[in-house]
């Protein structure tokens, strides 16, 4: 399957570009699908998230603090 990634607009600022994916064939990106899909059960939630990345495209830029780290076994002191 082919994808085009986009730019998020209303996230993307001087600080951070913010991208999603849009599936071949699919006119919203996977991201407007997600948000679409679950606006109604997790409103809060939903809401957090899109303030959070237009903090990090306008304010904060993406810190890596800001991100879980997956596979990085080797010991901070080693």
């Amino acid at each position: 399957m082919n994808y085009e990634i986009v730019e998020m607009e209303p996230f993307s600022g001087s600080e951070a570009k913010v991208y999603s994916i849009i599936p071949e064939g699919e006119n919203v990106t996977l991201f407007e699908k997600f948000v679409d899909e679950n606006k109604v059960v997790y409103k809060e939630e939903i809401k957090d998230i899109l303030k959070r990345l237009k903090q990090i495209g306008h304010a904060t830029g993406a810190r890596e603090s800001f991100f879980k780290h997956e596979g990085d076994f080797m010991p901070k002191s080693f």
